[in-house]
């Protein structure tokens, strides 16, 4: 089944089967790739020391207390994964604009009007705007008068870094694992 067509999940990874209602106790935590530190300079101004900032993350999927967890058998160091992530994240289009291009492409959910998890509110309000999207282009369908905040759901490619098959309790019969990914784009 492909990965856009299992509604009940959050969460979602190529080549990885998690069972129906297992993806509801996942941790889905996001960490910097690379840290910076602070300088200061001969005249007091800091300096930013280390590589640039270029959005990637080590991404921690973890779940304990679970009934079922995802097939982690064949995944190996190294695979590449494509992540359907439970986390959003946020565009902006200014006002007056019509279009925002976003970071990485969303992903794709058969529950709302226009097929992705893509979600756009007026700035200070709750009320959602329809919008239309095609590829990673998310379109209003008129201009606003104030700052629109896209949120959405993105699909990042992925390599894994390390996995930990997991604990469990007999007495409870639940069980826990572990995936480290880090984001490729």
């Amino acid at each position: 089944m492909p990965l856009m067509d299992r509604r009940h999940l959050r969460i979602g990874l190529s080549g990885i089967v998690i069972p129906a209602g297992a993806d509801w106790g996942i941790q889905e935590e996001h960490a910097r790739f690379a840290s910076n530190t602070t300088a200061r300079s001969w005249n007091g101004r800091p300096i930013i020391q280390g590589p640039r900032d270029d959005h990637r993350h080590v991404i921690t999927l973890s779940a304990d207390g679970t009934r079922w967890g995802p097939t982690l058998d064949d995944v190996n160091v190294r695979d590449l994964v494509e992540l359907h992530s439970a986390r959003f994240e946020a565009a902006r289009i200014p006002a007056g604009m019509l279009s925002v291009v976003l970071r990485r492409p969303p992903v794709p959910d058969p529950s709302k009007p226009w097929g992705y998890a893509v979600l756009a509110h007026r700035d200070g309000e709750k009320t959602r705007i329809p919008v239309t999207v095609a590829g990673k282009v998310v379109t209003l369908l008129q201009a606003q008068d104030v700052d629109v905040s896209v949120q959405y759901r993105a699909i990042r490619p992925c390599v894994v870094t390390d996995y930990r098959p997991g604990t469990t309790d007999t007495r409870s019969g639940t069980q826990g694992w572990g995936l480290t990914l880090v984001d490729r784009t």
